[in-house]
């Protein structure tokens, strides 16, 4: 696929940190419907899209050194749980955060922890968009919708959080690391086998990420949405 076609993907992407701002009076008035719609897209992509591509990571993992020693082809499901196990702490402190005001205070810890994270998350994100297994336009395109769901989602969740922080300084650091992240693809800085790791680490986080908006939401109505969206986009998936 040509690297302009990806780039542009990538700054399709990026954008929606802006799109998130300008749409937040309409996602505000929907509650948390529209995020737990979006977390269930996410976790249906993963599921059906995503995880079988996982396979063809295989063969790379146990050619690196780790997975000479370990010799097991499963060392790729290992960096999803890793890529799982991150994004829980990182989930954890925003459920704290959920429980409380929201912070309003500059230069917090809790900002600065979280938004270190996310931006190498971001980063990594970027970084597959343009350096995947699966390089068709219809491939690229499902990467960028869902993603971009998980960026709106995830948008707002800070945008409510950290009041007077993430709009002035977080939505931009997060944006340019999603831009960063695919020039950094562009020129295949990482080797095979670590772009296999850290696809199977995006894997978790995204599983992660989506299942804690579900969990904020709490009520069987906003489950209804989640279901409602992991089902219908796991059977578009299937039929495409």
């Amino acid at each position: 696929m040509p690297l302009l076609i990806s780039f542009a993907g990538a700054l399709l992407l990026s954008s929606g940190f802006a799109l998130a701002e300008y749409g937040r009076p309409l996602f505000e008035r929907s509650g948390f419907r529209w995020k737990a719609l979006s977390a269930g897209v996410a976790v249906a992509y993963v599921f059906i899209h995503v995880i079988p591509e996982l396979h063809q990571h295989h063969q790379k993992m146990l050619e690196s050194t780790m997975g000479k020693f370990f010799g097991s082809e499963k060392l790729t499901y290992f960096w999803a749980l890793a890529g799982f196990v991150l994004f829980t702490g990182l989930g954890t402190v925003g459920l704290r955060l959920a429980t409380d005001k929201p912070v309003v205070g500059h230069g917090t810890v809790q900002f600065r922890f979280q938004m270190a994270g996310f931006a190498v998350y971001m980063l990594l994100i970027g970084y597959l968009l343009v350096v995947r297994e699966e390089t068709s336009y219809l491939s690229l395109g499902l990467y960028v919708f869902t993603m971009a769901l998980h960026v709106f989602m995830l948008d707002l969740h800070f945008s409510e959080r950290f009041l007077n922080l993430y709009p002035t300084q977080g939505r931009v650091l997060l944006a340019s690391s999603v831009i960063s992240g695919s020039l950094l693809g562009t020129v295949e800085a990482l080797p095979d086998v670590v772009t296999s790791g850290l696809f199977a680490f995006v894997v978790g986080g995204v599983v992660i990420m989506s299942a804690n908006e579900e969990f904020r939401a709490g009520t069987g109505i906003q489950f209804a949405w989640f279901a409602g969206g992991a089902c219908f986009y796991g059977v578009l998936l299937l039929l495409i």
